[in-house]
């Protein structure tokens, strides 16, 4: 087991694990707020603050409005495990989104990836170091965008052949530049949310030009 300084009662990287163990981990703590991933014989567990879950919040909360106001099809899958177990695979996004196979999800209770698509989005919130192979997973998995958060800058990574390549806006949603949407996430950590929210629906309306 690894950890380090001030991250000791946060996050703990296990070398040498096997499937048994990430199943009977997940298992143990499922009903605990972890994010647990594994990844080829390392696991990790990370607790979660309040800030990386005011973050996420944020940012669920923004993409829910620019999907309301461009009518993109939206199914939220929020923290659910992405796993092949004969990949040696297994993480959870921060929170992540069917769009394109929005209508392929409905009504699905449970997620199989060896028949179901992965989520066409996946964000990721860096507050605590995590393990560096998620991007990895996410790429092995065929997950087509993810969206990195890190000290106040988004990064949106869009897959291109086997890799990811970074793009300055989403190609999902490509009405806001990604360092915009970023200082829209970070004002809503210092002001009310509800003020925040309507203000990004104003901007996002004033760019296609409707009230």
């Amino acid at each position: 087991m690894k950890a380090t300084g001030a991250e000791l009662a946060q996050r703990f990287v296990f070398d040498k694990a096997d499937w048994a163990l990430y199943e009977h981990v997940s298992q143990t703590l499922q009903n605990r707020h972890v994010f647990i991933t594994f990844y080829k014989g390392r696991l990790e567990i990370v607790t979660v603050s309040l800030l990386h879950e005011r973050i996420a919040g944020l940012i669920s909360t923004l993409i829910r409005v620019l999907a309301e106001e461009t009518d993109t099809p939206l199914c939220g899958a929020g923290a659910v495990t992405l796993r092949r177990e004969e990949m040696e695979v297994g993480v959870q996004a921060d929170t992540s989104f069917y769009i394109v196979n929005e209508e392929r999800m409905r009504g699905k209770k449970d997620l199989d990836l060896a028949v179901d698509p992965p989520p066409d989005l996946a964000v990721e919130v860096e507050v605590t170091h995590r393990l560096g192979e998620r991007k990895t997973i996410y790429q092995e998995l065929g997950v087509p965008e993810v969206w990195r958060y890190f000290e106040g800058r988004l990064m949106v990574l869009v897959k291109k052949g086997e890799m990811y390549e970074p793009a300055d806006r989403s190609p999902t949603f490509p009405h806001i530049s990604a360092e915009e949407f970023a200082g829209f996430v970070a004002a809503g950590l210092t002001q009310n949310e509800t003020v925040l929210t309507k203000a990004f629906r104003r901007r996002v309306r004033e760019i296609f030009g409707t009230h």
